[in-house]
C-alpha cells in the first residue's frame, strides 16, 4: 500500500498533503479486512459490502452523566463535563465530531446509562468510543464486545478524573472512569489508571513508525494531554508511545492507588489487534475538546491525531 514514487501518497501520509489525504482515505472508510470473507455469489457479495461499508462508517460515542458532587446520574444539578458531541461550548466535542466527518464518518451519540452494548446493537457500527462513561458494563456486554471486535469492529478510549465529578469534591483520583473503561478494556490487555493530576504532557516519540504517527515515530504527530490517565497494557496490548513529558511540566507519575510507575507497561498510547477489530486507548479526553483547559483539539496536531486514531479503529489503515 505504500509507494516508493511518492511516500506523501502512502497510507501514512506526509506534511502538506495529509489532509487530503486523510479525507480520501475517509472517503472509503470501511473497506476492511473481513470484507472478503463471504462466500456468497458475486452480487450477494456486493450487496454485503455495501451494507457493510454503510456500517463501518457509523460511529458509536458513549457518554455519562454524574454532577460535581459524583451523584450518578446528575439528576436536578448540572451535568459535570459531559463533553457531548453536539455540545459547542469549550468542553463540548463538536469539533471531534466535524473532525471525524470530515474524514467520512457518521458518529452518533448515546447516554451509557440508557445503552446496552448487546451483538445487535453494535452490529449497527464499526467504531465504539467509550467517551465520558461512568456506566458499569456487565458480563454479557463485555463478551459481545469481545466477540464484536474480534470480527472487525473497532474500539477506542480515553479516560479522566472528571468523569466522576469534580476533582475538588471527589478526588483526583477517583476510579469512576477509569472503572467503566476497565469492564470493556482489560480483556484486551488494557487497564485505564486514575488521573495522575500531574501537570502537561506532551507526546511526540513512538516506539515504532504507525498510521498512528504518520509513519515517524520521531514526531511524525505531536498530541497533548493534561492530568491524565495512562494506560497499563499486557499482551495483547502493546506501547505505541511511552508516558511522557515532552518538554512540558508534567510529572512521570501515576495515582498513590496505581503506584509504582511502571515505565515499561504505562503508556500514553496503546494498540491493540485482537482476530479482525483494533483496541485504542489514548491517555487524556482532553486532547478532544473544543477549549477546555490544559489542553483542546486545535493545539498540536490533535485534531489529525483524533482522525487518525479512529481512521485505524475502523481498519481503514
Amino acid at each position: 500500500m505504500i509507494s516508493s514514487r511518492n511516500p506523501s501518497d502512502s497510507i501514512f501520509g506526509k506534511s502538506t498533503s495529509r489532509r487530503r489525504f486523510l479525507e480520501t482515505l475517509g472517503g472509503g472508510a470501511a473497506i476492511r479486512r473481513v470484507e472478503a470473507r463471504s462466500s456468497s455469489s458475486g452480487a450477494d457479495t456486493r450487496q454485503q459490502t455495501t451494507t457493510r461499508e454503510e456500517r463501518n462508517r457509523k460511529v458509536l460515542y458513549l457518554y455519562g452523566d454524574v454532577a460535581a458532587d459524583g451523584t450518578v446520574p446528575s439528576g436536578e444539578a448540572t451535568p459535570f463535563h459531559q463533553m457531548r458531541l453536539s455540545d459547542t461550548g469549550p468542553r463540548g466535542l463538536s469539533k471531534f465530531r466535524r473532525a471525524l466527518e470530515e474524514v467520512g464518518f457518521l458518529p452518533t451519540e448515546r447516554y451509557d446509562a440508557d445503552t446496552t452494548l448487546s451483538r445487535s446493537l453494535l452490529e449497527e457500527y464499526g467504531m465504539l468510543i467509550l467517551g465520558s462513561n461512568q456506566h458499569r458494563f456487565d458480563e454479557a456486554e463485555r463478551e459481545a464486545v469481545d466477540e464484536w471486535v474480534t470480527d472487525g469492529g473497532g474500539l477506542l478510549a480515553w479516560s479522566d478524573s472528571a468523569f466522576g465529578g469534580d476533582y475538588r469534591q471527589v478526588g483526583v483520583c477517583n476510579p469512576a472512569g477509569s472503572r467503566s473503561n476497565n469492564d470493556l478494556t482489560v480483556q484486551f490487555g488494557m487497564s485505564f489508571l486514575r488521573d495522575n493530576g500531574g501537570g502537561n504532557y506532551r507526546v511526540r516519540q513512538y516506539t515504532d513508525d504507525h498510521f498512528l504517527n504518520a509513519g515517524n515515530r520521531n514526531g511524525g504527530i505531536v498530541f497533548r494531554g493534561e492530568g491524565v490517565s495512562c494506560v497499563r497494557v499486557r499482551p495483547p496490548a502493546k506501547i505505541l508511545a511511552k508516558f511522557q513529558s515532552g518538554g512540558l511540566n508534567g510529572k512521570f507519575a501515576v495515582c498513590k492507588q496505581d503506584a509504582p510507575y511502571r515505565p515499561d507497561r504505562d503508556a500514553a498510547l496503546a494498540v491493540a489487534t485482537i482476530g479482525d477489530g483494533r483496541v485504542v486507548g489514548t491517555f487524556d479526553r482532553n486532547t478532544f475538546w473544543n477549549a477546555g483547559a490544559g489542553t483542546n483539539i486545535s493545539q498540536a496536531d490533535n485534531r489529525e491525531y483524533a482522525q487518525r486514531l479512529v481512521l485505524w479503529g475502523a481498519g481503514v489503515a
